[in-house]
């Protein structure tokens, strides 16, 4: 009798065994870029602050003609829109106020999903970011606190067009080299938070001198830059866990051909 019971109840034992697992498995990989399997390591996302995000779009080669088409179509931007300041970048501090507020929000605010509209596969690749939703009368008062600093820099008076972000990036997370639309003229980015990093995250410049180069942010950094001039983007994957920037754009007041 007592080996029929020591037999069942290694049954048992080997059947939790198999559900435990099973499960285990079912709750693995939400994070990966393909799907679930032998090498993926990521695994199930329980922060409360981050929903489950997964890929959506296929990372294209660069041998890709829409990257190609994306890259020459840069290019001629870069090239043929007007200028306003010798270099075309320039990395300083954000003002204090500014970004005591930002680390605040960020660190308490839920995450969202970033929409679909504003990511294009031919320029991002790894990861999709989050979005951190901050309040629209506190995106004013950042336009406000952020436009006289533009408008010295620029050496011209500038109207406010768009605000994205705050904007989390994740490791893997990729952006090719680029300029912005036709809008998006004088801007900055403004880094607000950086997490696991295993190396710094390099935003790649070409300036108006031609010339290409890494900057590397720190929390509290701010880049402004002419966006449709200057050649950007951070090709290389996001090297860490993760990576909070906010996006400001203007254009310049007196241009008829922006409205």
């Amino acid at each position: 009798m007592i080996y029929i019971i020591l037999l069942l109840v290694l049954v048992l034992i080997i059947i939790y065994g198999i559900y435990t697992s099973y499960s285990y498995f079912q709750n693995t990989c939400l994070n990966c870029t393909s799907n679930c399997t032998s090498n993926c390591t990521s695994i199930k996302n329980t922060d409360p602050l981050r929903p489950h995000h997964p890929q959506w779009y296929k990372n294209l080669p660069e041998n890709d003609a829409q990257v190609q088409q994306f890259y020459k179509e840069s290019e001629k931007f870069a090239l043929t829109t007007p200028k306003y300041t010798v270099l075309g970048y320039k990395k300083i501090k954000m003002p204090l106020e500014v970004f005591d507020y930002l680390k605040k929000v960020c660190s308490k605010q839920s995450r969202i999903k970033e929409n679909h509209k504003n990511i294009f596969p031919r320029s991002s690749s790894g990861l999709p970011p989050y979005i951190i939703p901050i309040d629209e009368t506190k995106k004013i008062w950042l336009e406000e606190q952020l436009k006289p600093i533009m408008e010295k820099w620029a050496n011209l008076p500038l109207t406010h067009i768009a605000t994205y972000g705050p904007r989390e990036y994740r490791k893997t997370s990729a952006l090719r080299m680029h300029v912005d639309q036709e809008t998006h003229i004088i801007s900055c980015i403004l880094n607000i938070s950086q997490e696991g990093c295993k190396k710094p995250w390099a935003l790649r410049v070409k300036g108006h001198d031609r010339i290409t180069k890494d900057i590397f942010m720190e929390p509290g950094d701010m880049v402004l830059y002419e966006s449709r001039t200057v050649m950007h983007g951070r090709p290389d994957p996001c090297p860490c866990d993760y990576y909070v920037n906010i996006f400001m754009h203007w254009y310049p007041t007196d241009d008829q051909t922006i409205r």
